[in-house]
């Protein structure tokens, strides 16, 4: 067999051994590595997926804001509308009952 010159049973495990110590402190290091780009992976996604959420709340909000500026446009000008204008005319023939900045 392949082992024959060590004199060593394949089937037979020596327990009393100590491990690598160095080994032990690298395999730990790359699963925590791992489990910390993991997290770091899912924090990102939430980040990202939350400002397209906001995103889209302030595409809504500039929206509202233009269709109420839109709506208080369309008021003020139907409020002009009802005023009367002052023609020369009008100025001349009613001009003493005005006051004086017209």
């Amino acid at each position: 067999m392949v082992n024959d010159e060590y004199n060593q049973d394949p089937y037979q495990i020596n327990i009393k051994e100590k491990p690598d110590n160095t080994k032990i402190i690298i395999f730990i290091l790359i699963i925590l590595s791992l489990i910390c780009i993991i997290l770091i992976g899912n924090y990102i996604t939430k980040i990202i997926e939350g400002h397209k959420v906001y995103q889209q709340y302030e595409a809504q909000l500039n929206a509202m804001k233009y269709q109420q500026e839109q709506e208080l446009a369309e008021a003020e000008r139907k409020r002009q509308e009802k005023i009367p204008k002052l023609t020369d005319v009008r100025k001349t023939k009613y001009g003493k009952h005005l006051p004086i900045g017209y």
